[in-house]
């Protein structure tokens, strides 16, 4: 299967079963991938999901892990139907942020500094000193 998608320049095939129904679909990377171990994400292993602005101010990935964003900067951001930082202010906003937009969760300030789209990239996340209940 890798030779002839490599030689016929496929990044992608749609895989068929016996019976000529879908069993799936295949990309030249996850097959490499299967064959030698992950590639290509070396680099983005390295770049950090966040970046300490002060004490209590941290620019955050929007797809960094709820579980790691409340260890590594000693938040309680809560669990719910949510895996990342981004789906929980998705979450609480109930729609799809502007950049810019901004909101409030007991004693976090939530900005949203920079969409792709329709996901949240980046958010400004601050901790508030005099903690107040939930806006």
């Amino acid at each position: 299967l890798f030779a002839e998608m490599r030689d016929k320049n496929y990044r992608m095939t749609v895989v068929v079963d016996e019976f000529g129904g879908t069993a799936g679909i295949v990309s030249l990377s996850r097959l490499v991938e299967e064959i030698v171990g992950p590639v290509g994400d070396e680099l983005a292993a390295i770049e950090k999901e966040y970046e300490t602005i002060s004490e209590n101010t941290f620019q955050i990935d929007g797809g960094m892990r709820v579980e790691e964003a409340n260890e590594e900067m000693d938040l309680d951001i809560p669990t719910g139907d949510y895996e990342t930082v981004a789906g929980f202010v998705l979450d609480l906003l109930g729609h799809i942020p502007k950049q810019g937009e901004q909101l409030r969760y007991k004693g976090l300030k939530i900005v949203i500094t920079e969409m792709r789209g329709m996901k949240i990239e980046k958010i400004l996340l601050t901790k508030e000193r005099h903690a107040a209940t939930a806006d």
